[in-house]
């Protein structure tokens, strides 16, 4: 049997003994939050379970926040690379890691992240913010910005979105939509993957979750997101956006659900979308997990900051 997986954030090297019972999935309906240690290059964390258990740093003029995508976590380092560029190059002055349940939906989750924002921001004058999210990320930032007034900058603040599928990927409603064998085989395989409850311990997926739902290219969430008057430039924020041209190990997924995309999950077009009005775009020849850490992504990054 081939290897793959849809989750965002994990390797199939990482992965779990497929035979093993998972707990069923219980929602979190809380966030944990990081902020990265630039000297051992470790997430510490700092807030569990929206529960502060650690001091939290000086922002200073240019903090960065970053957000991983479906499957994925902080804890695990896939945006480790990230964080190191940005106090490297000078481009985040202390960086944050926002850890979420990716089952739950979207619009919940993107509540969390406000929260966090607030738990960080608790003065009434706000610095300039960098806020990255990879995949589902991307879209929990793009819900916690639109429609709301944030504790950041009044303006100048920088989304930047990796792989992120704004108007959904066609793995998902593949996946929703399968024979029930097929949906069984790709259930043992995100059950592989790195989907957790809240006490961090692996948890079993469903492929009929929200999270999953949410990122139909048909789902209710991203027509309400991507509506008249949402989809354009936040007063607030500058997007930017970068996109994987290469499938990767995800041919395999792409081939059995016989879908086609870019880089394994999303389509240019649905992670670069002209419609957001993005202030810049990239594209990097890499597939839908590495692309957060590729070498080329981490360039462009550099080049959109802060």
């Amino acid at each position: 049997m081939a290897m793959f997986t849809l989750g965002c954030g994990s390797d199939p090297e990482t992965f779990a003994d497929p035979t093993n019972q998972l707990p069923a999935h219980t929602n979190w309906n809380s966030y944990n939050l990081y902020r990265f240690d630039p000297t051992t290059q470790n997430w510490v964390k700092i807030v569990a379970l929206a529960g502060p258990i650690d001091s939290i740093p000086a922002l200073g003029d240019h903090p960065a926040i970053l957000v991983h995508g479906l499957g994925g976590n902080i804890r695990g380092g896939s945006l480790t690379p990230l964080a190191q560029n940005l106090i490297q190059q000078g481009d985040a002055s202390v960086v944050f890691g926002f850890e979420y349940d990716t089952q739950d939906a979207i619009t919940r989750n993107s509540t969390y992240f406000t929260q966090a924002l607030q738990l960080l921001n608790p003065g009434t004058v706000h610095p300039t913010w960098s806020m990255l999210g990879h995949s589902m990320g991307g879209l929990v930032i793009r819900a916690s910005v639109q429609g709301n007034v944030l504790p950041i900058a009044t303006t100048g603040n920088k989304v930047v979105t990796i792989a992120t599928p704004h108007f959904g990927s066609p793995v998902a409603n593949a996946v929703q939509g399968a024979d029930a064998v097929t949906q069984t085989l790709v259930t043992g395989l995100l059950n592989q993957g790195g989907f957790t409850n809240a006490d961090g311990n692996p948890s079993e997926a469903s492929v009929n979750s929200a999270g999953i739902t949410d990122l139909r290219t048909d789902s209710a969430f991203l027509a309400s997101l991507n509506g008249a008057g949402n989809i354009d430039n936040h007063p607030q924020v500058l997007y930017f956006t970068i996109a994987g041209t290469n499938k990767g190990p995800f041919v395999t997924v792409n081939d059995l659900l016989r879908v086609n995309t870019d880089d394994g999950f999303v389509t240019v077009a649905s992670a670069n979308p002209p419609q957001l009005l993005p202030t810049g775009t990239g594209t990097v020849d890499s597939d839908h997990t590495h692309i957060q850490s590729d070498s080329r992504t981490l360039t462009l990054i550099s080049g959109f900051l802060p």
